[in-house]
């Protein structure tokens, strides 16, 4: 996440500002040429009205000048071209003469540069620099100097004027020459850095684009949920994750649940703290991060809900223990295998002698290690759960040939077994065949295992949910179930009631339902348990 200082923010609006400035010069210079017309002609009016001033133009020239330069105003805002280059902020070089040429005419016109007219050369020449970003300025500076001498000479040829007079002139010509030259020049230099600063501008917007587009990815995608209040207590930022845990979270909102927080902040301004608190009825474990560059300052929560906590918690502590379970049942394997082997030939050697007091101690080792050995089976079960060789199964004949399976491993479960399958040939699940076995099997043995053994004593109902297009695999016994206080352990690791269970069963069943995207659950108030699995039609 990201909170830009504020001077960033008035550094890119003043950047923002230059640029659009830039890009509505030509409607500046536009207008520019819509008000000399029509001062021009206005001063034309009144002065033929009150037939005052200096300055006199004949009606025909200057009417001949006003038609020709609306003629050019009018194909310089509406000719597609024209606008179309404008608007690119590409300005045609013979545009740009034509203002400095028009000008100077109209000088001419006036009486020379004597009038005055002359100084509205120089806007032009400006604004012709600027358009073009600083090209061409010295082009354009000559220009108007060589019209601004051929006006003075032509008006001395046809005028007969004192030699001071013509000397004025020149002078003045030769200053309003200089003039053009270092309004050409500044313009240039202001417009070259503009545009630099603009084409940088430019070539960085991309990359502040998809540097603004990781901020909100990582923003969003943050597993601690993050709100940023201002020094009011109203919220000025927050995320998917914050607006998960507090639906009643919003922008400019403020919220008593963070009032504790914020009286910490006020007298700790400066100092990070971690406090509990109740948002929207769940315990919230909060970092508060104050962000002292702010001005005024922010307070950045990054908070987690207890329960997660305490969820991440058993799950590393469930990582360590599986891992030392791990290295414990390679290591007991090895032992565990000589004390059979050892079984078995002292089992041997009392053979002949059943009364011996021997052979119940040898049946007892034997059954012992048979459980120990089906419990470090069970440990490596469960460090084996990431290890997917998935493959798509058809659901039907899977679990017929799982279940006629179990009848042959199981002779005595002939028609005990009540099977109802509701999904045809077309239902297909993506999960590693060998952990869906053995879930199966951990599922069918609790059932048989605490069954009546009559018939029907194990429901299996296999059907699919048209809506979600999930595959739901129950099985229920009609035994005397999961007391209700032991409902929310049975599937923690080395829990059970049962003086030969290992408690290992269904904690490696739930894990390996984990690692393929499965969900194993038991309805306590239906007594089964259900695997629930994506299913797909084919």
């Amino acid at each position: 996440m990201s909170i830009f200082r504020q001077e960033s923010f008035s550094d890119a609006l003043f950047i923002e500002r230059v640029k659009r400035n830039v890009e509505y010069l030509p409607n500046l210079v536009a207008v520019m040429r819509i008000a000399i017309a029509v001062a021009v002609l206005v001063f034309y009016l009144l002065q033929n009205n009150n037939n005052t001033g200096s300055v006199h133009f004949e009606r025909l020239p200057l009417f001949a000048w006003e038609g020709v330069y609306t003629f050019f105003i009018l194909v310089t805002l509406f000719l597609p071209q024209v606008k179309a280059a404008k608007f690119r902020g590409i300005y045609p070089l013979a545009i740009n003469l034509m203002d400095i040429f028009m000008i100077v005419l109209l000088t001419h016109l006036a009486g020379g540069v004597e009038t005055g007219f002359g100084i509205f050369v120089l806007p032009f020449i400006a604004t012709s620099c600027f358009t073009t970003g600083g090209r061409n300025a010295l082009a354009y500076a000559s220009f108007a100097t060589i019209l601004l001498f051929l006006t003075s000479i032509s008006h001395l040829w046809l005028t007969d004027e004192s030699q001071s007079a013509v000397q004025q002139d020149i002078i003045v010509a030769a200053f309003l020459s200089l003039a053009c030259f270092f309004v050409a020049l500044m313009s240039a230099y202001g417009s070259v850095n503009i545009r630099r600063a603009l084409n940088t501008i430019s070539r960085n917007e991309e990359q502040i684009a998809q540097l603004s587009n990781l901020n909100k990815l990582v923003l969003e995608h943050a597993q601690e949920g993050l709100v940023v209040l201002n020094h009011t207590g109203k919220v000025v930022l927050f995320n998917n994750q914050a607006k998960n845990y507090m639906p009643d979270l919003f922008l400019d909102h403020t919220l008593s649940d963070f009032d504790n927080i914020l009286g910490i902040w006020q007298g700790h301004i400066y100092q990070s703290f971690d406090e509990i608190c109740h948002c929207s009825g769940k315990e919230m474990q909060i970092h508060a991060v104050p962000l002292t560059e702010q001005e005024p300052p922010l307070l950045l929560l990054s908070m987690r809900s207890s329960e997660e906590i305490d969820r991440a918690s058993r799950t590393d502590k469930l990582a360590s223990l599986g891992q030392l379970t791990a290295n414990l049942a390679h290591e007991i394997r090895n032992p565990l295998a000589a004390i059979s082997q050892a079984n078995e030939l002292m089992l041997e050697s009392i053979a002949m002698d059943e009364d011996s007091p021997y052979t119940t101690l040898a049946n007892m080792i034997g059954h012992n290690v048979k459980r120990i050995n089906r419990m470090v089976q069970e440990i490596q079960a469960v460090n084996r759960s990431d290890r997917l060789d998935r493959t798509y199964i058809q659901v039907r004949k899977y679990m017929e040939e799982y279940l006629a399976e179990f009848i042959i491993s199981h002779p005595d479960a002939q028609g005990c077994l009540d099977i109802r399958t509701e999904c045809d040939e077309s239902v297909y699940i993506y999960m590693d065949d060998g952990h869906l076995h053995q879930i199966l099997d951990n599922l069918m043995n609790n059932a048989w295992k605490y069954c009546d053994k009559g018939e029907y004593a194990i429901q299996v109902a296999t059907r699919l949910k048209s809506e979600t297009r999930e595959l739901v695999i129950a099985i229920a016994d009609n035994g005397p179930g999961i007391p209700k206080e032991n409902e929310q352990r049975i599937f923690e690791p080395f829990f059970t009631t049962s003086s030969e269970g290992t408690g290992l069963g269904l904690y490696v069943a739930q894990s390996l339902a984990m690692a393929n995207n499965a969900v194993l659950r038991y309805r306590g108030t239906l007594r089964k348990f259900e695997l629930i699995v994506k299913a797909e039609l084919r």
